[in-house]
């Protein structure tokens, strides 16, 4: 399976190694690029510094072909608009991490995603 995770903070980490012991197919979208360096060279990912926000960098990481795209920086708005975009470009799956209970009402959560 193609997975898109975008963010590599403790919790993309995770997941990025998760991902990739699962025999997953894993692209990272991450705008340090020394923390995207740590993470590609620790795990057989691929790797793209940038925004996950931007749509160059999803069309780059071929998102229109990916089974899941998952957005976990630690900005709720970046997190949405990336995965908005990515539904739209044609990934199957989209999952957003959000912190701010203003974002976690139904609307977002089925006229959205």
């Amino acid at each position: 399976m193609k997975i898109i995770v975008v963010g590599s903070g403790k919790v993309g980490a995770a997941l990025c190694r998760s991902l990739v012991a699962e025999k997953h197919d894993v692209v990272l979208i991450e705008q340090n690029e020394a923390v995207l360096n740590h993470i590609t060279k620790r795990y057989d990912i691929m790797g793209i510094v940038g925004n996950g926000a931007n749509f160059k960098i999803l069309e780059q990481a071929d998102v229109a072909h990916c089974d899941i795209f998952i957005a976990m920086t630690e900005q709720d708005e970046v997190n949405m608009v990336s995965a908005v975009l990515a539904k739209k470009m044609g990934a199957k799956e989209t999952i957003v991490r959000v912190r701010n209970p203003e974002y976690s009402n139904a609307y977002f959560k089925e006229k959205i995603f």
